[in-house]
C-alpha cells in the first residue's frame, strides 16, 4: 500500500501495473566501497487507474508480508518524476527519500545564515530543521562540543 501524505492517492495491488515495482537501497553502488559514500533510497513503480499528478507530494510505503498481522513501513518517498506511459494508460513514477534532497542541497546560504560559535547538537537540529526531517529525541556523545566557523563557503549554483 502506497498513500500520499494528503490522503487523496491510496495506491494498492489493484493499481500496481503488473505488480510493477522497485525498491532500490545502498549505501554506495560503486564497484569499490568508498568511505562516507551514501545514496538516498528509490522507489520505482507504475501505476494504472490513477490520473492525478503526484510530483513533489510524500508519499509513504508499506507491505504486509504473506501471514503479518499488520503492515511494515519501508519509508518514505519524494515523488520526483511522475510521467504518463506513451499509451497514457499508465503512470511512471520514481520517488527518492529525504536523502535526496540533502544530497543536492547548496548549503550555502544555511551555513552563512548561522551564528558560531555553537554546540554541535544546535548545529545538527538547525541542519535537519532545515530540511524539514523529523530527528528522534536524542542525546549524542559530543552534543555539547562547541562548533567554530572555520570555513567560508559560497553557492555552486548560479
Amino acid at each position: 500500500v502506497m498513500a500520499t501524505d494528503d490522503g487523496k492517492t491510496n495506491i494498492t495491488n489493484t493499481e500496481l501495473h503488473q505488480e510493477k515495482f522497485e525498491l532500490t537501497e545502498s549505501l554506495c553502488s560503486e564497484d569499490e566501497l568508498q568511505v562516507g559514500a551514501c545514496e538516498a533510497s528509490v522507489v520505482k513503480f507504475t501505476m494504472s487507474n490513477i490520473f492525478l499528478p503526484m510530483k513533489g507530494k510524500w508519499i509513504t510505503v508499506k507491505i504486509t508480508p504473506k501471514g503479518a498481522d499488520a503492515p511494515y513501513q519501508i519509508g518514505r518517498y519524494k515523488v520526483y518524476s511522475d510521467k504518463p506511459t506513451a499509451d497514457r494508460k499508465c503512470r511512471d513514477v520514481e520517488a527518492y527519500d529525504a536523502l535526496y534532497d540533502v544530497l543536492n542541497a547548496d548549503m550555502a546560504a544555511w551555513y552563512n545564515s548561522l551564528t558560531f560559535p555553537m554546540t554541535l547538537k544546535a548545529f545538527r537540529d538547525a541542519f535537519f530543521q532545515h530540511f524539514g526531517i523529523e530527528q528522534e529525541e536524542i542525546s549524542l556523545v559530543n552534543d555539547n562540543m562547541t562548533v567554530e566557523k572555520t570555513i567560508e563557503i559560497t553557492g555552486s549554483r548560479g
